[in-house]
């Protein structure tokens, strides 16, 4: 079973890894066809979005496998014994029950996408074919999620979970939602598993929730996410965040405090390629924090200014938390990217502002080498990767590529 298991994981893997590809090549086929080719393709984005599709249904399940979900624990890492074992027993029956429930409501979609013969526009696929990344995801969790949970009982055995009744439609959400998570379901799953109990109060069919998921992620802009996350961990693993430090280091110079101006900038400059403010905050962060604290500067300040500057992430843009919003509320994504950069510049200058009052008042330390302009310009030679930014902007305001 183990080996049935590891074969299907390395399948799904490879199915990830194969269509977030496609996704990356019809996107930037889509573009180059558009400003410079001028081709009659009207499929790229089509094939884009749906490998996008397929790409975030089979990853919801790989991080429900490997327990990346992200989950609320406070509570449930300080229960043990029995009663954890039960906790657990339920949040895993909770995972499994929604799994399921989506599995067998997507056979309804799936049904009648094929008796109304539906194509896309664009590959003049079946529109069953797409439709079937809902049954794929929701059937690999529902397979694996029960066989988790049976060998959780089978461990040991535990209690059951008892089903409440619905007395409010607001009531069973919120408290739907608020009892999974403190159980330490994963959030995604508790979202949905909150709405479907919503839902059982009306006269409405299970398929509107796989439904919506896939008309959610079927969007242009949603493909703009993995993206934006690809060029953070790009830059985080090809050494572009130490670069962008060492050319903020030689611009500043040997002023007092100099090293919390570069935090800032590196920060600004990071957060303008990433869209993330965690992983602004672990790639700049990881590196100017400790040196900071060893050269004196003092700590509050320095993990103070860093939690601050890497907020920067969702507001400079691009912003993957943007591209959310914009999704959700039919906005226009380049009015609050426009938005965003005054906005982001607004508290870079405000931060460089308190660095310097608290420099001067505390006696911040100084840089000890002096940059001469040779250095600079090997600095920035090394950096000018990461101001590719400056095209996104240009190719947005041009008009040449769309702000995802």
């Amino acid at each position: 079973m183990k080996r049935l298991f590891a074969n299907l994981q390395k399948i799904e893997d490879f199915i990830l890894v194969a269509t977030f590809t496609v996704m990356v090549l019809a996107s930037f086929a889509q573009v180059v066809n558009q400003n410079i080719i001028h081709a009659g393709v009207s499929w790229l984005e089509e094939l884009a979005r749906y490998c996008m599709v397929y790409m975030a249904l089979l990853a919801t399940e790989a991080g429900l496998r490997d327990n990346t979900q992200i989950s609320i624990t406070a509570i449930t890492d300080k229960i043990h014994g029995m009663t954890g074992r039960v906790v657990r027993i339920i949040s895993k029956a909770v995972v499994a029950i929604f799994s399921g429930v989506c599995f067998f409501s997507s056979f309804t979609i799936l049904k009648t996408q094929l008796s109304s013969g539906q194509v896309s526009p664009g590959l003049h696929l079946p529109m069953a074919i797409p439709y079937f990344a809902l049954t794929l995801s929701f059937g690999i969790i529902t397979v694996i999620q029960a066989a988790a949970l049976v060998c959780l009982v089978m461990e040991k055995r535990g209690g059951r979970p008892r089903k409440g009744g619905c007395v409010m439609t607001a009531i069973i959400l919120f408290g739907t939602m608020i009892v999974l998570l403190i159980i330490g379901v994963p959030i995604s799953v508790s979202l949905g598993a909150a709405t479907m109990a919503s839902l059982l109060c009306f006269d409405v069919p299970m398929a509107v929730v796989p439904q919506r998921m896939f008309t959610a992620l079927d969007s242009v802009s949603i493909m703009a996410i993995p993206l934006f996350v690809l060029a953070g961990n790009l830059m985080t693993e090809g050494g572009i965040s130490r670069r962008l430090v060492d050319f903020c280091n030689s611009i500043i110079g040997n002023i007092r405090g100099g090293m919390g101006y570069a935090m800032v900038l590196a920060c600004a400059f990071f957060a303008a390629l990433s869209g993330s403010a965690p992983a602004t905050v672990l790639a700049i962060g990881g590196m100017l924090y400790p040196d900071m604290v060893r050269l004196g500067y003092p700590k509050e300040r320095c993990a103070g200014l860093l939690t601050v500057s890497g907020g920067l992430g969702p507001i400079i843009p691009p912003s993957i938390i943007m591209v959310v919003y914009c999704t959700i509320t039919n906005s226009s994504v380049g009015d609050m990217f426009k938005g965003g950069i005054v906005a982001g510049l607004m508290i870079s200058i405000v931060l460089v502002v308190i660095c310097i009052y608290y420099s001067n008042k505390e006696k911040w330390p100084k840089n000890t080498e002096r940059t001469s302009v040779s250095q600079l310009a090997k600095h920035f030679i090394h950096a000018l990767p990461a101001f590719f930014s400056v095209c996104y902007f240009g190719g947005i305001y041009s008009g040449l590529m769309t702000p995802t």
